[in-house]
């Protein structure tokens, strides 16, 4: 439904101050008539036309002040509804294994919940565990879904102690059950594997979910000892599908708020090839790419598995919003 609390505010202003304005000309014109007169005592008529006028402003003032702002997020669902009909009109989207076709937002930023199951539906499951490296308060992110209404179980780290604090109260019962390790951690390539054994991941979990803004190449690089099925780790969409670029490392740096973090999407189809992992997909918003371990790809996704044919560019507007999502 279209926002309406903007009809009621311009159009009570319109016509209060349409009245007024007559109102206002009525009066002085039977100022003039009263001046030219013996009579000056001020008619019943020119009384009631200034009281009303009074009434008129006060009311137009109260309307501008007490009606709530329209609901800007009404506008920004319907251009991103907008853009996904069309996009999924395009021949490319209409290809059954494209996985950007199943987006879906439960709890996560975009459509990443709808593409995982999809991926998951595709390759079965296993141990249902995750590893989420830039978790936040577990609010909004890639596996709290799975955590919360799948069953699932696994570990979030995150290099802020509120975040983390903030989830582990949010999330008391999964932490209560040994089903959810919650653990303050700022993530390097030299780190990652230590943190890995640390907190009991298993040698194949079925998800892994990297966005630590900056090292994501480098971490997920660093990862020799584990070989998770499903990865789905944020590129760099700055950067064309023909270009393989990386930032330098760092372990000590983050995002700087720039252009100036992770890699390209080709730079990540590389590493993924070297690691045995085929990109399948990206979802429309140009932030997260997926790959599925080689020996599980068969003929489920879209071939070729190449930056050229699963880039998204950046559409960071489109990020998804609308009610509060509280898991």
């Amino acid at each position: 439904m279209p926002p309406m609390t903007t009809i009621p505010i311009f159009f009570v202003l319109a016509v209060s101050l349409t009245i007024a304005f007559y109102l206002s000309v009525t009066v002085l014109l039977r100022i003039r008539q009263s001046a030219d007169s013996a009579d000056r005592t001020p008619s019943k008529a020119m009384i009631f036309g200034i009281s009303f006028l009074d009434a008129s402003l006060v009311v137009a003032c109260v309307a501008a002040l007490y009606t709530p702002p329209p609901e800007p997020i009404r506008t920004h669902d319907v251009e991103s509804a907008r853009l996904i009909a069309e996009l999924l009109a395009q021949p490319k989207y209409q290809e059954p294994l494209r996985l950007a076709r199943f987006e879906g937002k439960v709890f996560s930023q975009n459509g990443e919940d709808g593409i995982l199951a999809e991926i998951f539906r595709r390759i079965g499951v296993t141990n249902r565990q995750f590893v989420e490296f830039g978790s936040a308060d577990g609010l909004e992110n890639n596996t709290v879904y799975l955590l919360r209404m799948q069953g699932w179980g696994g570990v979030w780290l995150d290099g802020d102690d509120a975040l983390i604090a903030r989830a582990r109260r949010h999330f008391a019962k999964e932490v209560g059950e040994k089903r959810l390790n919650a653990d303050v951690a700022f993530i390097t390539a030299e780190n990652v594997e230590q943190l890995f054994a640390a907190h009991g991941v298993p040698k194949e979990p079925d998800l892994l979910s990297i966005d630590i803004d900056r090292n994501d190449w480098h971490v997920w690089k660093a990862i020799q000892a584990y070989r998770p099925r499903v990865v789905v780790i944020e590129y760099n969409s700055v950067f064309s599908p023909a270009i393989d670029w990386v930032v330098p490392y760092d372990g000590q740096k983050w995002w700087d708020h720039t252009v100036n973090f992770g890699a390209s999407l080709k730079a990540y189809e590389r590493l993924g090839t070297e690691k045995g992992y085929k990109l399948v997909g990206c979802n429309f918003s140009g932030i997260n790419a997926f790959f599925v371990r080689d020996d599980l790809v068969g003929e489920k996704f879209a071939a070729p598995y190449t930056a050229e044919n699963h880039y998204e560019p950046p559409r960071y507007w489109m990020t998804w919003s609308g009610h509060t999502r509280q898991p």
